[in-house]
């Protein structure tokens, strides 16, 4: 109560609490696709990291393969 004896209350717009709760839940969700698309991230890079890999290993094979038909055809 003030001092004029006049009790001031305050109650917000249905409307704008409606509105809050709505910005809070699209926080919320931003918050998760962005923890899930960090996560996804992590992943993709892991399979690129082992593609990667498997392109020089495979790399490596066909080299000694050329090798080995180069002397197998006797043209060392």
């Amino acid at each position: 109560m003030s001092d004029d004896g006049f009790e001031i209350h305050f109650e917000p717009d249905p409307e704008l609490k409606d509105a809050l709760k709505a910005l809070e839940k699209a926080e919320n969700d931003i918050f998760l696709i962005r923890k899930h698309l960090i996560k996804a991230q992590k992943l993709l890079e892991e399979e690129q990291s082992k593609n990667a890999f498997t392109l020089t290993y495979l790399s490596e094979l066909q080299k000694a393969a050329k090798k080995a038909k180069e002397i197998e055809d006797g043209d060392t």
